[in-house]
């Protein structure tokens, strides 16, 4: 499914990451704004991955933990902002909304990655 099938910018990014798990493999984090946007890039995810399915082994939507593994090792995590609380969270590419990197919210998510994440926002 190519990422202009989507709708809106968060599944956009969605598929975008979903891509990004596919091809190159490692721990993809999307980042969303709040938790109705982290749900819906999780459901644009799903959508993403239709034909796929080889590849994937498992898809968990379990009490806020909302993440894909494929076969390989890889993971897409989804979380919302304010759900990082401070811990730090490792990612070799970070999907995350563009205004969240603004002012002190900014500093304090992105402080909450660690390592050399490729950023890539929506």
């Amino acid at each position: 499914m190519s990422v202009h099938e989507f709708d809106n910018r968060v599944s956009r990014a969605a598929a975008a990451a979903v891509h990004e798990l596919l091809e190159h493999s490692g721990r993809v984090v999307f980042v969303a704004a709040c938790h109705a946007d982290k749900r819906d890039g999780f459901h644009a995810a799903r959508k993403a991955i239709a034909g796929s399915e080889v590849w994937i082994r498992e898809v968990r939507a379990v009490n806020g933990d909302e993440r894909i593994t494929t076969t390989d090792g890889g993971e897409l995590y989804f979380i919302a902002a304010s759900a990082t609380g401070g811990r730090a969270v490792s990612a070799d590419v970070l999907f995350i909304a563009d205004h969240l990197l603004h002012g002190h919210q900014g500093a304090e998510i992105l402080a909450a990655f660690v390592g050399n994440s490729r950023i890539i926002t929506f």
